[in-house]
């Protein structure tokens, strides 16, 4: 009876402990968890100028700045598979590891900053020069979702 008793409990345990159900349907996506932002500066020539925001809600904001085919503020919907797959790129670069700053004596070319925000925490990187490459692939495939977005303009750019 013991033995029996035994094997019960140890498979409710073994079963709880290695559940296969993912994540995802436990994760909470919110408006602020997660929230993903790249915002890309100006340089002395035409480096593309914008601000993204991807967040938990599905929602997605775009303000276009300089040197870009979207001038303006545009809102999408973006599915939680790409915010997943987006997640799971950061997560797997370690990007709440990595310095906060990639920088050097380099003129003329812009700055990418990235912001990630994950169950209350927070990381900023500011990237200018010098960084892993696993970072720069990162925010190339930020831009790939964005650019795969159906953007919806609700206004324009705010006056310089």
């Amino acid at each position: 009876m013991k033995t029996i008793l035994f094997l019960v409990i140890s498979t409710f345990i073994i079963s709880g402990c290695c559940s296969t159900k993912n994540n995802d349907s436990t994760f909470n996506y919110s408006e602020t968890n997660p929230v993903l932002s790249l915002s890309r500066s100006a340089c002395y020539g035409y480096c593309p100028t914008y601000n993204l925001t991807l967040k938990g809600n599905g929602i997605a904001t775009y303000e276009g700045l300089n040197h870009v085919d979207k001038i303006g503020l545009y809102e999408a919907k973006v599915s939680k598979e790409q915010l997943q797959k987006l997640m799971n790129r950061f997560n797997e670069i370690k990007f709440f590891e990595m310095k906060d700053l990639y920088d050097d004596m380099v003129t003329d070319i812009p700055t990418y900053t990235v912001t990630y925000t994950l169950n209350g925490k927070t990381k900023t990187v500011t990237d200018r020069f010098g960084s892993p490459q696993e970072l720069r692939d990162a925010e190339k495939f930020m831009d790939e979702i964005a650019n795969s977005l159906d953007w919806k303009k609700i206004g324009d750019a705010p006056s310089k």
